[in-house]
């Protein structure tokens, strides 16, 4: 914070870290900066992603910088990151869901009869119509139909690859 109670952010440093990140090199490199700027009772909070040996080096940056309220406020952790690690939870468990879809339309792209023939399956239900006064039975007939015809296209050797004119 300055005079006017501005927060006052800055990189203060770039250095090379050849070594393994491991909590107690980071913090050496962190020790030696901040004594090189003499901020070590100055520094209020610092952001980290959740990385195991970040969290690890919070407990002795908290006793070389001794920061205000306790610590309470001084490790920061990425938002970003924790929605990162939230999402890709999600599509793990979703994975099992994703995995068949992705395959069929790749089978899709990949084979060019297939895909003009799935257009044309597409096209066909498009014009399917029936007319009675049983929706509930339509609904049914409607779908059996729209199943045979799918099922009929994979019945001519489709589920091969070979196709019908043995471009595929």
């Amino acid at each position: 914070m300055d005079k006017a109670w501005t927060i006052q952010k800055r990189i203060l440093a770039f250095r090379v870290f050849d070594d393994a990140h491991t909590a107690d090199n980071i913090y050496k490199n962190m020790k030696i900066i901040f004594e090189e700027y003499k901020i070590e009772s100055k520094i209020f909070s610092i952001g980290f992603d959740n990385a195991s040996n970040n969290t690890a080096v919070i407990l002795a940056l908290i006793e070389l910088c001794k920061p205000y309220f306790n610590s309470k406020f001084f490790h920061q952790r990425c938002a970003c990151h924790v929605l990162n690690l939230c999402v890709q939870k999600g599509l793990e468990i979703l994975q099992a869901f994703i995995k068949p879809i992705k395959e069929a339309l790749s089978y899709l792209w990949k084979h060019p009869n297939v895909m003009k023939t799935w257009t044309c399956i597409k096209a066909m239900k498009k014009k399917v119509q029936v007319c009675v006064d049983d929706w509930k039975k339509a609904g049914y007939r409607q779908q059996e139909m729209e199943q045979q015809v799918i099922y009929d296209f994979f019945d001519d050797d489709h589920t091969t690859g070979t196709g019908t004119d043995g471009n595929d």
